[in-house]
């Protein structure tokens, strides 16, 4: 069985959140790994790659004050892990310093949440911070 999963080494953010090395549409970024969100593009990112927003889904209100739209990507997106690709997605987009503290001059482009965690059939192993994802 560990044959048909190939591991991906995950490092702490300086918020401590694991992130991951990887490419959207062929850009590559570090991408945050969540097990609670959902799948979300920071827009900043996706304006300077030209992933175009789609409708207004919803509005946030950040944990210090910040409100913002959340849009829909305009179309589905390819997400490769290390080289690896997996299942396509449409996520969220939304600015992700505004729904933060706003302090942050740097950002992770990309969050990877439980939907792409369940699209992908993907195992966390945190004692070892290991991505695993099966071979396609």
């Amino acid at each position: 069985m560990a044959s048909d999963f190939v591991g991906h080494r995950m490092s702490r953010g300086d918020d401590g959140s694991y992130l991951v090395e990887g490419n959207l549409n062929g850009h590559a970024g570090s991408f945050r790994v969540s097990t609670v969100g959902y799948n979300v593009i920071d827009t900043t990112f996706a304006a300077s790659k030209k992933i175009p927003t789609g409708p207004i889904v919803d509005s946030f209100d950040g944990p210090k004050g910040a409100q913002g739209s959340v849009y829909l990507s305009k179309a589905q997106v390819s997400i490769a892990i290390e080289g690896q690709p997996t299942a396509p997605a449409q996520p969220s987009m939304w600015d992700e310093v505004a729904y933060g503290s706003g302090k942050t001059k740097t950002r992770e482009s990309v969050t990877l949440g439980a939907d792409f965690m369940l699209a992908n059939r993907a195992v966390l192993d945190f004692g070892t911070a290991t991505l695993f994802l099966p071979r396609m």
